[in-house]
């Protein structure tokens, strides 16, 4: 019974986007958390834009062309990285089926994935939610969608930080914008 999905689809979907964990259900890949972020950046944007682009406060403007080169500058690398590879381990003798029991003679058993059946290397570690192994696994990231390990670590490093330049101007703007307003 335990193991029964009987939970409110709507508590489902939450748990997906903000990736809260659920002993009793797997973890795979889920594409809410990445929509949703897509869905937040577009609609601030679009906010942002809507109020104030137009508007006569011509100390705006500036702000307003960083703010959208931020806003492109997001959205590329979330895309870019939603899609690079992360620094997958890969199976040397995909080819051989007793290539697995090879590295279990060869190599002690702990530095073995026998889920994807490859040598982990030092700081490499098992990604549920994808089911590969990463090297250099820092975490598994909802809002890209993807690991972040050796390949894409530096990529996520620059996300984060234009992602809190971003914001960071979208909150100047509405401060200004509404202390504008009430003068």
């Amino acid at each position: 019974m335990l193991l029964q999905d009987n939970t409110n689809p709507v508590i489902n979907i939450l748990s997906d986007c903000f990736s809260l964990k659920n002993r009793f259900r797997k973890n795979t890949r889920s594409k809410i958390a990445f929509i949703t972020f897509y869905a937040l950046m577009i609609s601030t944007y679009l906010y942002i834009n809507w109020y104030l682009y137009g508007s006569n406060y011509s100390s705006y403007q500036n702000l307003l062309r960083i703010n959208s080169l931020l806003f492109y500058v997001c959205i590329g690398l979330a895309t870019y990285l939603s899609i690079l590879n992360p620094g997958h381990l890969v199976q040397e003798n995909s080819d051989d089926p007793d290539a697995f029991l090879k590295l279990l003679i060869a190599y002690d058993a702990v530095s073995l994935c026998p889920e994807c059946q490859v040598l982990k290397t030092p700081r490499s570690r098992h990604c549920h939610q994808c089911n590969r192994c990463v090297d250099r696994f820092d975490h598994h990231c909802p809002w890209i969608n993807n690991c972040v390990g050796s390949n894409n670590h530096s990529y996520f490093y620059t996300f984060i930080c234009s992602q809190s330049f971003y914001l960071l101007t979208v909150l100047i703007l509405i401060i200004n914008y509404h202390t504008c307003l009430e003068r």
